[in-house]
């Protein structure tokens, strides 16, 4: 990890240098969206075999990558919640800082038959973001206390449709910019047959509120794109790990002594700006599906 110096001035025209290390992820909830329509979660087997309707390879492919994002995120400052893309809202798992208990959930996902809607789900995602936004930030982690760091929230839609291609856009449009006004930032996930181009980015007309990145359907494809999730989504903190005082201390002898103060490694002090998210923060060991 790299370290970097910053300088503030005091009133005694002292200069403090102070050397800041990436640390922990900074305070998330994190709703994830996943398509539930028939085209996405299911597929018909052939008769011969009695013409059973199971899981697609697209819909596992998607708890994947859910799985290797949610690995990827240090809890308990961030909070996943887990929910479909579609007209009934069934509740996958609420906002959770364990991770043991979203990957139960997570693996107990079942498809539905239901008809994927955006705008439904955006507002039921919002009304549950809303109804734990009041909560303070030393409920994460009594380190940021007091460092002026706010809760950030995100929706994550993992889906194979655009939102700009739905006849109710202007509803859509209107749910997501709901969102974006209450400081939510949205990002979709659009899954694309193989051989199409993938990692494209963009807002869509009219500057819509939300961001679309798109990937081929297929496993190393999606697993790829968890770091540019990540980039998108997650900001970091950072401790102060050495700082360095020179001190102007007229008409005494040591004007301009400096003074290296290490800080000690098991009570972390933190600064209050955050940086973005980077895969040389990775620490923690990623999933990886079975074949």
């Amino acid at each position: 990890q790299t370290s970097m110096m910053c300088s503030m001035e005091v009133q005694t025209d002292s200069l403090l240098q102070l050397s800041l290390t990436p640390w922990r992820h900074a305070p998330l909830d994190l709703m994830i969206c996943v398509d539930s329509a028939a085209s996405f979660c299911l597929m018909g087997q052939a008769p011969e075999v009695g013409g059973m309707v199971v899981q697609s390879s697209t819909f596992k492919r998607a708890k994947n990558f859910v799985e290797n994002l949610a690995s990827s995120m240090h809890m308990p400052e961030v909070r996943l919640g887990l929910m479909r893309l579609e007209d009934e809202q069934r509740m996958g798992c609420g906002l959770t800082s364990n991770l043991a208990e979203f990957r139960q959930q997570l693996n107990a996902f079942q498809p539905s038959a239901g008809r994927s809607t955006f705008v439904q789900s955006l507002w039921h995602a919002r009304e549950l973001l809303q109804a734990s936004s009041s909560e303070q930030i030393a409920e994460r982690s009594t380190l940021l206390h007091g460092t002026g760091v706010h809760v950030a929230s995100a929706v994550l839609i993992i889906t194979d449709s655009d939102p700009h291609d739905r006849a109710n856009w202007e509803d859509v449009h209107g749910a997501a910019s709901a969102m974006h006004a209450d400081g939510v930032q949205i990002l979709c996930v659009k899954l694309k047959p193989e051989g199409q181009d993938s990692w494209l980015s963009g807002s869509g007309p009219a500057a819509a509120p939300w961001t679309i990145l798109s990937a081929s359907d297929n496993e190393q494809a999606l697993q790829s794109l968890v770091p540019e999730v990540l980039r998108r989504l997650v900001r970091v903190t950072q401790r102060i790990t050495r700082a360095l005082c020179t001190l102007d201390l007229q008409p005494h002898l040591n004007i301009g002594a400096e003074y290296d103060i290490h800080l000690p490694d098991d009570s972390p002090l933190l600064a209050p700006e955050l940086v973005p998210w980077d895969a040389s923060q990775c620490q923690q060991s990623v999933f990886v599906p079975e074949s």
